[in-house]
């Protein structure tokens, strides 16, 4: 009896680890790998970022603040329009009637109200009037309408963070999952050997510190599966929060959906393609923002003119005698000593233009840095991926060893041990590399300002199942 149930357990482990074996190899040759059926739908990375761009409340936030932007540049473009205006100064006096008589310009005398003597506001006033010249105006609506393109690019920028942060937390909650299972397989290997553990010390083959050396091993193991469990729970409350929900759901993601990192689309090339990036194109219409302003400032010595006309109506009893009165002008100011105050807002505005100049040159030079440096580090971690696949076989063969020479009385349990714990610590390096590798080609892409499209585009573009099942 004892003897059965010996080899019927260690058969079904045998299993395990060839499970395990093809599992920890295929996660250093693609960073996902789909379940083979699932019962649930999955929440795919390109479903998560556009759940997060649409109803995030990061990007709603981006979107109200590019609106009210462009509010800024109508209203500033409005103040060019036609201006049309009522005022009125109608009221009522208890000396209203009270009247003064005097002589005319014919010598005749007449009453004249005092309500009105002297008035020269009219009860009624009608206002027309449009600017036809005022370059400082002009300018200041050119540095409006630039501010309006700053916030579409900063959405743009912000959904780009956006896009960052859902791949970030995807990419991770999907490592956590997967060393999640390696750490149920771990277990399971440690309830095992501490089993033939308990049959070698009933045996008289081990000694007892040998055995409770088992049985600490399998109590880390035990600790190892609900502490990564309790990460995943933690990894998706805030997946599900970056994308718009505020409780988790439990919809299973699709690994295979992240995205495939093939060092062979990577060059050094897209290096010039930093200055098209969301972040490089604000501040180079920053930088033309803060050129307006000087040309507004220059604009400060130059005249203005204004086109104005309008009707009057000044009541019945004016001291002038007549009741109304029709106008038109053009009001025009010139400049001639404002005490300097151009000159210096010139100044000022120069040094401004000059800041922009140098922090756009200085950015470029920066980002264009850091993406030769995440283009190295990617082919490195490359280089990592294939040390660690060695590693993983040099650990799974060690772990044969040590079998076969427990049950052939040639080893101990110290040594089973080890090699089970050493090929753990490779499955989660193999996890860490690959997540790693994610990242830094997602660190890439979000410095060149495509993230998003990278992610979303290939989904578009792809033709329906119909579509492509109908293609010949």
């Amino acid at each position: 009896m004892h003897e059965r149930h010996y080899g019927a357990t260690h058969t079904r482990i045998g299993i395990r680890w060839a499970v395990l074996r093809v599992l920890v190899c295929t996660l250093l040759v693609v960073p996902g790998i789909a379940q083979a059926e699932e019962a649930y739908d999955t929440l795919t990375l390109d479903e998560a970022i556009s759940k997060a761009l649409a109803e995030g409340t990061a990007a709603r936030i981006a979107r109200l603040k590019t609106d009210r932007a462009d509010h800024g540049a109508k209203e500033a473009r409005a103040a060019v329009m036609p201006q049309v205006g009522v005022t009125s100064d109608l009221g009522w006096s208890n000396r209203y009637n009270d009247t003064i008589s005097a002589v005319d310009g014919q010598g005749q005398v007449k009453k004249y109200g005092l309500a009105t003597l002297s008035e020269d506001r009219a009860w009624l006033q009608l206002c027309v009037s449009q600017i036809l010249l005022d370059l400082k105006q002009f300018r200041e609506i050119e540095r409006e309408e630039l501010a309006a393109e700053v916030a579409g690019l900063t959405e743009a920028r912000d959904r780009e963070e956006i896009a960052f942060d859902v791949i970030q937390r995807y990419a991770r909650l999907v490592a956590l999952e997967r060393k999640a299972e390696i750490a149920a397989i771990q277990y399971d290997q440690a309830v095992w050997l501490d089993e033939q553990a308990t049959h070698l010390l009933d045996a008289g083959r081990v000694v007892s510190s040998d055995r409770n050396l088992v049985r600490l091993h399998t109590t880390d193991a035990e600790f190892a599966e609900r502490n990564w469990e309790q990460e995943i729970a933690s990894a998706r409350a805030e997946l599900w929060l970056a994308i718009g929900e505020d409780e988790p759901l439990r919809v299973p993601l699709d690994p295979s959906s992240l995205p495939n990192v093939d060092l062979r689309t990577v060059d050094y090339g897209i290096i010039e393609e930093v200055g098209q990036s969301p972040e490089m194109r604000i501040l180079d219409v920053r930088r033309r923002m803060e050129i307006a302003s000087v040309e507004a400032a220059k604009a400060g010595r130059l005249p203005t003119m204004k086109f104005v006309s309008g009707y009057s109506h000044y009541g019945p009893k004016r001291y002038d005698a007549y009741e109304d009165e029709v106008w038109v002008g053009v009001d025009v100011e010139v400049p001639i000593f404002d005490g300097l105050r151009t000159n210096h807002a010139i100044r000022g505005a120069q040094r401004d233009a000059e800041i922009a100049r140098l922090r756009y040159q200085q950015t470029l030079a920066e980002k264009r840095a850091r993406v030769r440096e995440l283009i190295r580090r990617l082919e490195a971690g490359a280089e990592r991926l294939g040390l660690v696949r060695d590693r993983i076989e040099a650990a799974e063969e060690q772990v044969r060893l040590a079998n076969v020479k427990l049950q052939a009385e040639r080893g101990g349990l110290r040594g089973a041990v080890d090699a089970r714990e050493d090929r753990t610590r490779v499955a989660l390096d193999a996890v860490d590399a690959d997540y790693e590798q994610v990242e830094l080609w997602a660190n890439l892409q979000h410095e060149l300002g495509r993230l998003a499209f990278q992610v979303l585009a290939p989904v578009a573009s792809a033709p329906d199942s119909e579509t492509a099942s109908a293609t010949p």
